[in-house]
């Protein structure tokens, strides 16, 4: 595939999203050439389809966003073309995923975006000093975003913290107090999008931290209990469920946390969660969730719930379970 211009990388990304079979297989094939001839090429025009912004429609920049990532990785099928691109290919799309991940009128872009952005930051390095040296932009600009961008483009920045967390997430903790007020404030937001995602970055850092690293997070976790009260008041399920999914696989990996960390009043909200009732949400998997948080926490915490002093705790878990059962019945 030669350079394409605007209007023809649109035309193929056009044709991987139509039903007709052989229109998407000669599109995926053209794409597949130009991954193993000319990489430097395609991503170019990749990213041209990003820059034009309102000019292409939202679905192709999505679509663009999605082969990139692709690219970076390795999945769906398609080669790793990052370690063959020209360095000057690569600094333009680093420069273009920020712009679009501030500037794009469409949350999806920006989401796809920021994948490629954290696909391209896991890829390049493993530690914070590294990666300010591979793309130094990369983390002063997600600071920048949280502080003072869009909803959205708060949102997506935090996602793209939490996708870092696995290979950055002691360098972000050696900020200390920085990184505490950022989570703290972003806990706090307005918008019911920002403390999701907020909360499962907290989440994420917990689970992927040493223990000894994840103690400073100790400080928000009653944020974390305000956040889980007011989305179950707020009617916001899909955030509330998927913190509480974040919440379970948090707990599961370091229950002695939560146990350390504010366990009271999570544990009474994540009750009262659960013994709502089947009316209270719309999505039963609210409810599903909070009863796998509650799990969660009790077998973890099996050898704790057993002492004297948390009768009443192992008395809930059972009786939970109890109505549970019932209930299903």
């Amino acid at each position: 595939m030669s350079e394409m211009d605007l209007a023809a990388i649109c035309e193929v990304l056009q044709a991987t999203m139509e039903p007709d079979g052989e229109a998407r297989k000669t599109a995926e094939k053209r794409l597949d050439e130009a991954a193993s001839g000319s990489p430097d090429k395609l991503v170019g025009s990749l990213a041209l389809v990003l820059a034009a912004g309102e000019k292409t429609k939202p679905e192709l920049r999505q679509e663009a966003a999605v082969i990139l990532r692709q690219l970076v990785t390795g999945s769906a099928g398609r080669d790793v073309v990052w370690d063959d691109l020209e360095v000057s290919t690569k600094k333009a799309l680093e420069v273009q995923l920020l712009s679009t991940l501030e500037q794009d009128s469409s949350n999806l872009v920006k989401r796809n975006t920021g994948e490629v952005a954290a696909a391209i930051a896991n890829n390049v390095a493993k530690s914070v000093p590294d990666l300010m040296q591979e793309w130094p932009e990369l983390l002063p600009a997600l600071s920048r975003f949280i502080g003072g961008g869009s909803s959205a483009c708060r949102v997506v920045a935090l996602e793209v913290l939490k996708e870092l967390v696995p290979n950055f997430g002691d360098g972000l903790m050696n900020q200390g107090e920085q990184v505490l007020a950022m989570l703290s404030t972003t806990l706090g937001d307005s918008e019911p999008e920002v403390r999701g995602a907020s909360a499962e970055l907290v989440l994420q850092l917990v689970e992927d931290l040493e223990p000894e690293e994840a103690k400073p997070l100790a400080v928000v976790m009653p944020a974390i209990v305000t956040v889980l009260q007011g989305f179950a008041k707020g009617a916001n399920e899909e955030q509330l469920k998927d913190t509480l999914q974040a919440f379970v696989s948090a707990a599961d990996e370091e229950p002695e946390f939560f146990r350390d960390s504010c366990f009271e009043a999570l544990w009474c909200t994540i009750v009262d969660l659960v013994t709502a009732g089947p009316a209270t949400f719309a999505d039963p998997d609210v409810r599903q969730q909070a009863m796998e948080a509650a799990m969660s926490l009790a077998c973890g915490l099996v050898d704790d719930f057993c002492k004297p002093e948390c009768q009443a705790q192992l008395e809930r878990i059972i009786a939970l379970n109890v109505e549970w059962l019932l209930e299903v019945e």
